[in-house]
């Protein structure tokens, strides 16, 4: 489609250049698919797209016109697109003015109208822009927003040999030498040839390149695509050998010109010189593993033979054919002398050998050097039950080691663990003493012990008592449905259990043991009752934490329901035919309500719906441009009755695909919030591309659901903070002026978000298919490893990485992770004397797959292009091929397929296998119920 366009932005200056006058103003035309205003041919019924483009005199910035049908036209406006970076008000049709992002200074694109033929064109039928009625004229001003006249071109529709036609387009102009100079020698190569072209006309053109040894060189590379300078890398060319070279350009009408013939030289081959480096010759004492270095000099890549052993007289290849300049020869002995050369080789065939150097092993195998240097140091006091343990280690030869580790609590600790690497991290009791050594092995089974080591753990912390009750303590005139939350802290990070004391006598009695959750649900109450309450906080260790006693009084009377608000707006208009009624009553007593819903277009609005727990109602779809009206009737346990006024609304007189139903909270639904003023986060969307808007409701503990507010974009900010440890519900809605869409309701823990003083930051963003995890460390503590946990809405927390701390600001890349899921990571830091410090949790949502059809590649085609779709699920797909006039040409897909990528190649034939003739063909993508549409074109 850009070839295309650029054609027909190109012969829009010839056939300016046949109409232009001593004074050549601004003027805008109208062109067909192929690029001409005369070429709107044929009289079939179907689609018909005409592009709009401007030819500025100097710079223009904007437009302003009308494109009226003409009655000889028979065509009906279907609908019309503005390309990527230009600005619409209006249509077409009534008056549209356009504005570019950057000033135009050449012909360009501005607008495509779609019309639907109907066969009765009449011929030679003159379609020419008209002014817009606003300002009675053709408007168009400078790039200075200085107002200058503009002209229209008049293009014809079912054109014939009657009609005005442009001027044909000039041949291009001959190519010239731009690199290497005529007659260049000792050339490197590869050769870089490059060669400029002028075309008169400004259209696309493609060259031929005829390279060889001579004078009339063969074709070598035909249609290489360009504007106006060509650049071709010549691969495979001899050494010192002359070739020729000519190049052919040719536009789009045939139209075609050569060049002269030109010649180089190439650079005769060079020896390559290869150096050795390491060890160096006659070196002895040389410690295992050895490592042979060398470095190679050429004007091309290198492979190498590296030849090695004990007789320099017959030394044998061990490797060829090597690009680096490194090897390690392997199981080498002791106090041996051993001979080696290294031979490099070009791509030519060009060889460089080394003189033949020696070195000496070390006499004998060494063993490791003790272990020292341990963490937790020797005697250290309040470690950690799970300590990193480590220590310094180190071999006289140089080779690796590992390691057994010996730990108990006694003085002659038992074998824990064999041939281990630095860290070792085990389980261990609380205020405990214990005892540790460490054996280090080499490669060859020599091993070397190190001291004995103690350390003691630190002695288990209890919980913080109980704190932030909900009900406040003291508070009266609660509801009869109460929930009893408060807040406790364990800073060992040990999950809690608790008991639960309730009742109206004090002290209270025991109604719940060892539950996991901050709070408790007593059931319902009584009217004007003191309840007393209080609770036990226990670690798995036993450690317990007692808050004190509480107190809250119930209400003293049943009382009426009030109403608190409802939507759509009283006197609201535009309302989507789709409209869900909604209202909330309080009820003072916090008694569950139903109510009766009254709905319909009369003065009275008759009764719907009654006694419904909801208080949500669809009344289906509506009428559009309608006026209803409609009421709320609330009835608490008791009888008791309270009434909204009858409220009115107008629906849209619009019509339109409804927006996506709101997905992928933050929050992850049923997970906890990390802070009492969360950001609360959305996927959302509208098949339409229309501007959404999102109202926000929010509730807690089962109250009525509060409309927070609205935003356009996927993210509200809660601004009060939340009661720490509640359950909150939410639910988002979807709003494009036409149609409501209401999002799942979902859930969340309202918790604190706790940042160690190690932490100067933590955080996880996504990185395209990946999560990168980035923190900075900070305080006095000496800091010594780290351990990184990732969980999902289904796991338990899952170690991915572990390390030692070398630095304050570290980061991890997560490639492990799927679309469509949330995840939760969390860092724990540990210090030298056995500290643990814990990061806030951070949450990353990654973005699920979602349906998609892409452009084909490439664009135009001719004789084949792929056509790359994406599925979020398992769906049957059809993928369909039809012409301008929506007739079925191929069906390249109907089947089952599964989630994913997925891509299909057309050859331009139809189902018959007979090849399709050149033009604009559209492909449509069909899954469940949703349907992708779009253009691609065969040129031939």
């Amino acid at each position: 489609m850009r070839r295309q366009l650029t054609v027909l932005v190109s012969l829009f200056c010839a056939c300016f250049a046949a109409a232009s006058t001593a004074h050549a103003d601004t003027v805008i035309g109208v062109f067909s698919d192929n690029g001409s205003s005369c070429s709107f041919s044929g009289n079939n019924t179907g689609l018909v797209t005409a592009h709009v483009v401007v030819r500025p005199d100097g710079g223009v910035r904007g437009v302003r016109f009308k494109a009226p049908i003409p009655d000889c036209f028979d065509a009906v406006y279907v609908t019309e697109t503005v390309p990527e970076g230009v600005l619409s008000i209006g249509d077409s049709q009534t008056g549209i003015s356009l504005a570019f992002q950057n000033c135009a200074n050449e012909p360009a694109h501005v607008l495509d109208i779609t019309y639907y033929a109907s066969g009765g064109t009449t011929p030679c039928c003159e379609l020419t822009l008209a002014a817009d009625p606003l300002v009675g004229y053709l408007q168009a001003v400078d790039c200075n927003q200085v107002e200058i006249p503009m002209q229209s071109l008049t293009a014809y529709m079912n054109a014939d040999s009657t009609c005005q036609c442009s001027a044909p387009p000039i041949p291009p102009g001959p190519p010239s030498l731009v690199y290497p100079p005529d007659g260049a020698t000792s050339l490197v190569r590869p050769v870089v040839v490059t060669w400029a072209c002028a075309n008169p006309n400004a259209l696309d053109m493609t060259c031929d390149l005829y390279v060889g040894t001579t004078a009339t060189p063969p074709l070598l590379a035909a249609a290489l695509p360009g504007t106006s300078v060509w650049s071709y890398s010549l691969q495979g060319l001899l050494p010192d050998t002359q070739y020729y070279w000519r190049a052919v350009s040719r536009n789009p009408d045939g139209g075609e010109a050569s060049g002269p013939v030109w010649s180089f030289r190439t650079r005769g081959n060079d020896i390559p010189v290869v150096t050795l480096t390491s060890p160096a010759d006659g070196a002895t004492g040389v410690l295992l593993p050895v490592l042979l270095k060398w470095t190679g000099t050429d004007s091309s890549p290198l492979v190498y033979d590296v030849y090695f052993g004990t007789d320099p007289l017959a030394l044998p290849a061990v490797v060829t054919g090597i690009a680096s300049t490194q090897y390690s020869p392997p199981s080498l002995a002791f106090l041996t002398k051993y001979y080696w050369r290294v031979v490099g080789r070009d791509p030519d065939g060009g060889e460089g050998a080394t003189p033949t150097r020696s070195f000496t092993t070390r006499p004998e195998n060494l063993p490791p050097n003790a272990p020292f240097s341990p963490s937790p140091a020797n005697n250290a006091t309040n470690v950690s039950p799970s300590p990193i343990m480590a220590w310094a280690a180190s071999d006289p030869d140089g080779q690796a080691l590992t390691f057994d580790v010996y730990l108990g609590t006694n003085n002659t600790p038992p074998l824990v663990a064999s041939n281990v690497r630095i860290p070792y991290q085990p389980n261990l009791l609380y205020q405990t003493k214990y005892y540790w050594r460490v054996v280090a092995r080499d490669t060859g089974g020599l091993t070397t012990s190190g001291s004995l080591w103690n350390f003691t753990t630190r002695s288990n912390t209890p919980p913080s008592a109980p704190s932030n009750p909900s009900p406040a303590n003291n508070a009266v005139a609660q509801p009869l449905n109460s929930i009893l939350s408060w807040t406790c802290v364990d800073v060992d990070g040990h999950a809690l259990a608790y008991d639960v004391y309730f009742g109206n006598t004090s002290p209270p009695p025991l109604v719940s043991s060892n539950q996991a959750t901050a709070s408790y649900d007593p059931g319902p109450q009584n009217y004007t009752t003191l309840f007393y309450w209080r609770v036990v906080a226990r670690d798995p260790y036993g450690a317990e934490a007692a808050g004190p006693v509480w107190i809250y009084t119930t209400r003293s009377e049943d009382e009426s329901p009030v109403f608190a608000s409802a939507l759509p707006a009283d006197g609201a208009i535009n309302v989507p035919t789709n409209a869900t009624l909604q209202w909330s009553f309080i009820d003072p007593d916090g008694e569950p309500l139903n109510y009766d819903v009254y709905f319909g277009t009369d003065t009275s609005p008759p009764l719907v719906a009654d006694h419904i727990s909801a208080t949500t109602f669809a009344p289906g779809t509506l009428l559009t441009g309608t006026y209803y009206r409609w009421r709320v009737v609330a009835r608490d346990p008791a009888g008791h009755e309270a009434s909204m006024a009858v409220r009115t609304f107008i629906t849209t007189t619009i019509s339109g695909g409804a927006p996506f139903a709101p997905s992928n909270p933050s929050p992850p639904n049923n997970g906890p919030s990390y802070s009492l003023t969360p950001l609360l986060t959305w996927q959302g969307g509208d098949p339409d591309g229309d501007l959404l808007h999102y109202e926000v409701y929010m509730t807690q503990g089962g109250a009525p659901l509060v409309y927070l507010g609205s935003t356009t974009s996927t993210s509200f900010q809660v601004q009060e903070p939340l009661v720490p440890g509640a359950i909150y519900q939410w639910y988002v809605t979807a709003y494009d002026d036409r149609w409501y869409t209401q999002g799942p309701l979902w859930s969340f823990t309202a918790t604190y978000a706790v940042v160690p003083v190690a932490f100067a930051s933590f955080g996880a963003v996504q990185n395209g298919t990946a999560v990168d995890v980035r923190w900075t460390l900070g305080g006095d503590e000496a800091l010594q490893s780290y351990t990184l946990y990732r969980r999902d809405s289904r796991a338990q927390p899952a170690e991915i990485a572990r390390g030692r701390v070398d630095r304050a600001s570290d980061s991890y890349r997560d490639t492990t992770v799927q679309p469509g899921t949330t995840y939760t990571y969390e860092l724990v830091v540990r210090s030298s004397d056995g500290n643990e410090f814990r990061s806030p949790v951070a949450t990353v949502s990654m973005a699920a797959l979602e349906l998609a059809l892409h452009q084909n590649v490439p664009n135009p085609f001719n004789p084949q292009t792929t056509i790359r779709y994406e599925l979020p699920q398992e769906a049957h797909v059809r993928l369909l091929v039809f012409d301008v006039s929506g007739r079925l040409i191929r069906t390249l897909e109907d089947r089952d397929r599964a989630v994913g990528t997925h891509e299909v190649t057309w050859t331009g034939r139809d189902d018959s296998g007979q090849p399709v003739t050149s033009g604009v063909y559209f492909y449509v993508l069909e899954a469940g119920k949703q349907r992708l549409t779009k253009k691609l074109v065969l040129l031939k």
